[in-house]
């Protein structure tokens, strides 16, 4: 979903083709994913280019997932340098 946000975000919508060139993640496993999250409401097509409802990504619960997950990536990224810096040592 990475992918078509940050495609949407840029103004232009993308295809299942663009999403497998950039992720590496073959078209037809993009296509299957970007149908499952199409009838979940998470994704709309329209001439076989995709997107991120915003209703979706502007939803309480979106955010409070973010906040999780970049919670989640800084605890990581501290682990990570504390590592670091024990190897240094």
């Amino acid at each position: 979903m990475g992918g078509v946000y940050l495609a949407d975000l840029a103004g232009k919508p993308a295809t299942a083709s663009m999403l497998s060139r950039t992720t590496g993640i073959p078209r037809v496993t993009i296509l299957r994913r970007l149908e499952r999250l199409s009838k979940a409401g998470v994704v709309e097509c329209v001439d076989r280019r995709y997107r991120v409802v915003r209703a979706i990504v502007n939803s309480p619960e979106s955010v409070c997932l973010l906040k999780r997950s970049v919670a989640r990536i800084k605890e990581a990224a501290q682990k990570l340098s504390r590592l670091d810096e024990d190897a240094i040592c």
